[in-house]
């Protein structure tokens, strides 16, 4: 809920809901992920890029005590195949006008921890009214760098060499063990709880 804070440093003070609701749908014309859509082509998962995205960014007034409800309510499931992947909403507190909380939510397959500094700074930026330099890949860029690679002569030496190398049945460690292994693996395990003390610790 409070994401609006981590970007622009502070939530208090007059916020220009337009100005941001432009600078967000800026950033999803700049960045392909945001208009992207995960469709089913003849029993394949395959992207879609969409040429434009309808994002709107509504304002609620709320109280204090009603957020916690608000935010369980505003995360849900999306559609990957009708998007968009991303969904925004501002929360004007107790009806006033100088504390507002930003609302975002993304679906982890359009977005990364990486990136997010990334959209961060750009929003920033673009709310700012700063001009953002020009993009020098895109994921799709880094998608076809990786396919050429794994088709490399390079990638495939490595994989004959562990190929070779791991053929055979599984060697078994010999090292002292409490029990005798089993024949088949159990998953079972436990949990063992245990103080230190702060000496021990630091």
């Amino acid at each position: 809920v409070r994401e609006f804070a981590k970007a622009f440093k502070s939530r208090y003070g007059r916020l220009d809901i337009l100005r941001l609701e432009r600078a967000l749908q800026q950033l999803i014309r700049r960045h392909e992920s945001f208009r992207t859509v995960f469709v089913m082509v003849e029993g394949e998962v395959m992207q879609q890029v969409r040429e434009a995205v309808d994002f709107r960014l509504p304002v609620r007034d709320l109280r204090e005590e009603e957020l916690a409800a608000a935010l369980k309510a505003f995360v849900r499931p999306f559609d990957l195949g009708l998007g968009p992947l991303i969904r925004g909403e501002i929360i004007r507190l107790s009806g006033g006008e100088q504390e507002h909380l930003l609302m975002l939510d993304m679906h982890h397959i359009i977005i990364d921890g990486v990136s997010m500094s990334v959209f961060w700074e750009e929003l920033a930026a673009c709310y700012e009214g700063r001009e953002l330099g020009d993009k020098a890949l895109d994921y799709k860029d880094f998608a076809a760098w990786q396919n050429r690679h794994q088709e490399s002569e390079e990638v495939s030496r490595q994989g004959e060499y562990w190929r070779k190398r791991l053929s055979g049945e599984a060697v078994s460690l010999d090292i002292s063990t409490d029990y005798k292994r089993p024949r088949m693996q159990s998953m079972e395990g436990d949990r063992v709880r245990f103080r230190l003390e702060a000496s021990l610790a630091v």
